[in-house]
C-alpha cells in the first residue's frame, strides 16, 4: 500500500525513479557514490525522484542510462528542511550525542556537496561512509525534500530501504525503451 509522506502509517512505501548506470548484480551499492547528478544536498545517499522525467534529469550516463523504478519504504525517512517526521525532529541532537562534538559549530560545509543541516554538518566531521552509518544506526534510513510542482527527491542511506521494480535503458529523448 502506497501512503503519503506526511500519513507516517507503520510503513510508507512510494514508487520512485532513478537514473544511471546498468546495475551489476542487479541492486544498488555505494560503490558509485558522489559519480551522479553532483549534489548530495539530502546528504550521502542513492538519489531517486518522485517521477521519471526528473530522474532522468539527472542522469550523469547520457551514453547509456537506465532507468530504475523502485519502491522505498520512507517509514524512517526524515525532510531536514520542513521537520518531519515530527518523531525525527531530534536528530542533530542525537548525532551530537552519538560523536561527543556539538554538530552546529562544525564548519566548512557546503550544503549542496555535504548536504543539508545536520547531515552535513556529520559528513565533515566524520567522513561519507562513517556519517551514512551514522545515521542508519539512529534510525534515519533516508531523507527526503518537496520540491516546487509536485515533485520529491529521495536519499537512500539504507539500501535496504530500496526494492528494485523495473529496469530498462533510456533512449536519447528520456525515454524508457
Amino acid at each position: 500500500m502506497i501512503f503519503g509522506l506526511d500519513s507516517f502509517e507503520p510503513r510508507i512505501a512510494v514508487r520512485a525513479y532513478h537514473c544511471g548506470h546498468r546495475l551489476e548484480g542487479g541492486a544498488f551499492n555505494f560503490a558509485y557514490f558522489g559519480t551522479g547528478g553532483g549534489s548530495s544536498i539530502l546528504g550521502p545517499g542513492i538519489y531517486f525522484a518522485s517521477v521519471p522525467h526528473f530522474a532522468h534529469l539527472y542522469c550523469a550516463y547520457p551514453a547509456e542510462p537506465w532507468l530504475y523504478t523502485v519502491e522505498l519504504d520512507v517509514t524512517d525517512y526524515y525532510d531536514p528542511v520542513r521537520g518531519v517526521p515530527e518523531r525525527m525532529r531530534d536528530v542533530e541532537e542525537r548525532m551530537s550525542e552519538a560523536v561527543g562534538q556539538d554538530l552546529s559549530k562544525v564548519r566548512r560545509v557546503s550544503y549542496a556537496k555535504h548536504g543539508k543541516r545536520p547531515f552535513g554538518e556529520a559528513v565533515v566531521l566524520l567522513g561519507t561512509n562513517a556519517a551514512r552509518d551514522l545515521f542508519v544506526k539512529l534510525g534515519i534510513r533516508g531523507s527526503f525534500e518537496r520540491l516546487p510542482h509536485g515533485l520529491v527527491e529521495y536519499a537512500a542511506f539504507d539500501l535496504s530501504t530500496v526494492t528494485i521494480l523495473d529496469a530498462r535503458p533510456v533512449d536519447a529523448l528520456g525515454v524508457g525503451r
